[in-house]
Order: C-alpha cells, then sequence, then structure tokens
C-alpha cells in the first residue's frame, strides 16, 4: 500500500522573516549609497565652482587694462566673516565709465559677494607673487571653502597661479 503524506507548500514564517532581514539590509545599503552620492555630488559642484570663481578673477585682472602698471592692485584678502571690501562700488561701473581704480575696486567687490553667495564658509587670498621686469605682476589666487558642514572639519583649499 502506498501512503501519501501531505506535505505542506509555501514559506515558513522563518523564511519570510529571513527574506525580510535581507531585503531590509540591502535597502539601508542602497540608502546609504545614494547619501554617500549626494554627498561627493556636493563636493564635486563646490570644487567647480571654486574653479569658475577663479577664472572669474583672472579674467577681470586681465581684463583691466592698469593692472600692468598698477603694481598688486588687485592683492587683497577676503575673510569669509566680513563684509566685501569696496562696497561703496556696488553696481557704480555697471554701464559708466570708471578708471582703472575704480575698476580694480569694483571687481574685488563684485568677487568677493560671488565668493561669499557660491562657496559655503568661502575664504580668498589674492597675493601679488613677484613684479616682472616690465612691470607686469603676477598673481596666487587662493580659495578654501568648508566642504562639510560639521565646524571642526578642515577646510579645503586651491591655489592658481596667474602669470601676466
Amino acid at each position: 500500500m502506498n501512503k501519501q503524506y501531505n506535505k505542506s507548500t509555501g514559506f515558513t514564517m522563518i523564511e519570510m522573516l529571513i527574506a525580510l532581514l535581507v531585503l531590509s539590509v540591502g535597502l539601508i545599503g542602497l540608502a546609504a549609497l545614494q547619501g554617500r552620492g549626494q554627498q561627493f555630488n556636493h563636493a564635486a559642484y563646490v570644487r567647480t565652482q571654486a574653479v569658475f570663481i577663479a577664472y572669474d578673477i583672472m579674467d577681470r585682472i586681465r581684463a583691466n587694462p592698469g593692472t600692468d602698471k598698477n603694481s598688486g592692485s588687485y592683492a587683497i584678502p577676503l575673510p569669509s566673516d566680513q563684509d566685501c571690501p569696496f562696497e561703496k562700488m556696488a553696481g557704480k561701473c555697471d554701464g559708466n565709465s570708471c578708471s582703472e581704480s575704480q575698476i580694480t575696486q569694483y571687481d574685488i567687490y563684485q568677487w568677493c559677494h560671488f565668493i561669499q553667495t557660491t562657496l559655503p564658509d568661502g575664504e580668498a587670498i589674492i597675493a601679488a607673487k613677484d613684479i616682472n621686469s616690465d612691470g607686469r605682476t603676477d598673481y596666487i589666487i587662493t580659495l578654501m571653502w568648508a566642504e562639510d558642514r560639521d565646524e571642526d572639519a578642515e577646510k579645503k583649499e586651491q591655489r592658481w597661479t596667474l602669470v601676466n
């Protein structure tokens, strides 16, 4: 005589709990990966903005005809905790004729304002490197910014040298 045993088919409760645990761990890992991706994306965005800002002041220095004769006229520290220098120049040279020194002040004010609105906790230093024999000045442009929102975190720093 052939006896057939009634076997239950399907998942047991323990199997379902294990499958749910594996799925939960995978989803938590995916969420962590997404968060890290967002952090790296923001860091790359801020670094790209720093490059644009540095090239902006380099173009401004090259465009001002008085910078060759005015040795070190753009050399200035721009700390993040202070107001931008030359605020009186805001908008003054837009469409108006200005002297070379007024253009320099206008450029520095616009650039400082751009740093404060774009880089998190941004600081900048423009230093005159040396004066060449023909009266031109080379500049070292240093930008610093906070990549992390942690107050104790070290600021990122990048330097560019503009050779006139």
